[in-house]
């Protein structure tokens, strides 16, 4: 188990690497005043020694997001400031409780399978056949990936209301890989769905 100092040190060794000889542009800092402490470790944010005293932005370093680091095992995470501070969070705290288990995404047992296809075949935009290979029983694994895309998923299921359940599994059954694409603004079920 890692104390908060040993991990501000490993962090400045490796992943800040900290030249106290390098200009103050190119030395980063940790920003102790804004650390995050969570069950399972720290969340550090950085930029460089400039910024840090001025705190002008012109200064910064722009595009750094916060460091990860577990104080369970020493593994470090760097972000980049693309994604929102709480997905990052959500997303590596499934991943912790996940434990090398993998998200997986079911229809339920509790309805019509032939009812089943056809909210599929609409809410995907599939063809007929594409949508019977979706759904060949029920229960039926559909998508396995992130937690966060899983939720996302379900709640499109849920408004046509397609029964879904979301299940941790020790072996990754024969489902498909979902990802919900981040660069698109507000996609339907069907665009994430042929995007990926």
């Amino acid at each position: 188990m890692f104390s908060r100092d040993q991990a501000i040190q490993i962090l400045y060794g490796s992943a800040l690497y900290r030249d106290e000889n390098a200009p103050l542009e190119q030395r980063m800092i940790i920003f102790d005043d804004s650390t995050i402490e969570k069950h399972w470790g720290w969340i550090f944010f950085f930029n460089n020694e400039k910024y840090y005293r001025t705190r002008n932005h012109l200064d910064a370093v722009v595009g750094p997001g916060p460091v990860f680091f577990n104080r369970h095992t020493g593994e470090i995470r760097k972000f980049g400031s693309g994604c929102s501070l709480n997905d990052e969070i959500y997303d590596y705290e499934m991943e912790i409780l996940a434990s090398g288990k993998f998200w997986c995404l079911w229809l339920t047992g509790d309805q019509d399978r032939k009812d089943a296809i056809l909210k599929i075949k609409k809410l995907l935009k599939l063809t007929s056949k594409r949508a019977r290979d979706f759904v060949p029983c029920l229960p039926t694994p559909l998508f396995h990936g992130m937690r966060r895309h899983l939720d996302w998923i379900t709640e499109e299921c849920d408004a046509i209301e397609l029964h879904t359940e979301i299940r941790l599994e020790d072996n990754l059954p024969a489902c498909m890989a979902f990802e919900f694409p981040e660069h698109m603004i507000s996609p339907t079920a069907a665009e994430a769905f042929h995007f990926g």
